[in-house]
C-alpha cells in the first residue's frame, strides 16, 4: 500500500481540515468469500475510492487477497501486466510476485514487489531508458532507521505522523469487511460519517488498568 499512499500523497487528506466533508472523505467497499470476525476472510476485493488532493486528482485503490483453493483476480491482474506473476508456478519459480503494487495510469503503467525494492515500467518497450526524476534517499532498513532515531539521528521515513495514518487507511479494509455497505471515513475527525456500526468497529472498550 506505501507506494501508492506516498506517491499519490493520500497522507494529505489528513492535513485537509479546512476542506468540506463530502469532499475528504475515503469510501471504501470490500467484496468478501465470507465475513469473518476473528481474523480476515479467505478471499477479498477492497476498493478503496480516494478523493482528490489538492492538484492531483481522484483515484481508486484495489487490493486483492486470497487463500488457495478459492478463485482470485490473478487472470485479470496478469493481463494488466502483459506477463504471468511468479507464485513459484512461472518465471525464476521463487515466489518473488506473491504481493507487490501495480499503478495504473493512462500512459503506462508501475509494478513493484512485496516491500518496494524492485519496479517495473510497463510496457517497458515504451520506457526503455527512462530514469525516475526524484530519487529518495536509500533506507538503511526500518529496524535501522528506528535505532538512528532513537539516538537522535534524524527521522525514520515511515515516521508515527506519516505510518499512523498508513495504517488507517489500510485498516478501514478489515472494518470494510466486517459490513456489508460502502463505508465513508473522515480522515481529519477519525470517524466513518454513514454508518455507525461501522463506526464502532474503530474502537474497542479496554479493561481496567489497560486504557489509553
Amino acid at each position: 500500500m506505501n507506494v501508492a499512499f506516498k506517491g499519490l500523497k493520500v497522507d494529505a487528506l489528513w492535513d485537509a481540515a479546512e476542506t468540506p466533508v463530502e469532499q475528504r472523505v475515503v469510501r471504501v467497499r470490500a467484496e468478501v468469500s465470507s465475513p469473518c470476525t476473528t481474523t480476515f476472510p479467505r478471499q477479498e476485493v477492497i476498493r478503496y475510492d480516494v478523493p482528490a488532493r489538492g492538484s492531483l486528482p481522484r483515484f481508486r485503490l484495489t487490493w486483492y487477497n486470497g487463500a488457495g483453493g478459492v478463485p482470485t483476480h490473478r487472470a485479470s491482474i496478469e493481463a494488466m501486466l502483459g506477463y504471468r506473476l511468479d507464485w513459484g508456478d512461472a518465471g525464476e519459480k521463487r515466489w518473488a510476485d506473491h504481493a507487490g503494487c501495480l499503478l495504473v495510469g493512462r500512459q503506462g503503467k508501475l509494478h513493484s514487489n512485496g516491500h518496494n525494492m524492485d519496479y517495473r515500467l510497463l510496457p517497458e518497450e515504451a520506457f526503455a531508458g527512462v530514469e525516475p526524476p526524484v530519487r529518495l534517499p536509500r533506507s538503511r532498513g526500518h529496524e535501522q532507521e528506528w535505532l538512528d532515531a532513537v539516538r537522535g539521528r534524524g527521522e525514520p521515513m515511515s515516521a508515527f505522523g506519516y505510518s499512523g495514518k498508513l495504517a488507517e487507511f489500510v485498516l478501514l479494509g478489515n472494518v470494510a469487511t466486517l459490513v456489508e455497505e460502502a463505508i465513508e471515513y473522515d480522515p481529519v475527525t477519525g470517524r466513518v460519517v454513514n454508518s455507525p456500526t461501522a463506526d464502532a468497529l474503530l474502537r474497542r472498550e479496554y479493561r481496567q488498568g489497560w486504557s489509553l
